[in-house]
């Protein structure tokens, strides 16, 4: 009885680690091996936004808000870290300005995510992605992603929290 009591609680601390009990914000995607190449090497990701997979040893981009994408190596890099993406296309500069909110900025900055519990910084990367259809604002952190069709302060809060500091390298 005891050794089967042992093989329980071993295979739920197992499936706990890999994070099977995480609340469940955002489907869970495919997940791909995962490791640093040498930049410039060619990756094939199977998500657009991608959400697990090889990447870049270079520094992970910034927690911040860009102009422009950031590289799929470099953002998969911030998720192995636990960071979140919010990609986006065609939405309008309030929108925008509410996302960067999360980030402590701008005329929304009261709107600030929690930061990482490795360090007093949130792990939030906001950047446009082309790839996307218009108005779509897409979510992803390590083999998760939600799409939402517009902005919903409430389902991404969720995601951020449930879902930060969920993955692989335990850093600020």
């Amino acid at each position: 009885m005891a050794l089967a009591a042992g093989l329980v609680l071993g295979a739920v601390l197992i499936a706990n680690g890999l994070g099977l009990f995480r609340t469940s914000a955002g489907v869970v995607m495919p997940g791909q091996p995962s490791g640093h190449v040498p930049e410039g090497t060619p990756i094939t990701y199977n998500s657009i936004p991608p959400t697990s997979g090889l990447h870049y040893a270079t520094q992970v981009a910034p927690w911040d808000s860009y102009q422009s994408r950031v590289d799929d190596p470099r953002v998969v890099h911030n998720l192995e870290h636990g960071g979140i993406v919010i990609a986006y296309k065609g939405i309008d500069e309030t929108t925008i300005q509410r996302l960067e909110g999360f980030l402590g900025k701008g005329p929304f900055a009261g709107a600030s995510f929690p930061p990482s519990r490795y360090g007093n910084r949130v792990k939030l990367v906001i950047h446009p992605d082309e790839r996307l259809n218009d108005g779509d604002i897409v979510l992803t952190a390590w083999e998760r992603m939600d799409r939402l069709s517009g902005l919903d302060e409430a389902r991404i809060r969720n995601f951020y929290v449930a879902n930060l500091d969920q993955c692989c390298e335990k850093v600020p």
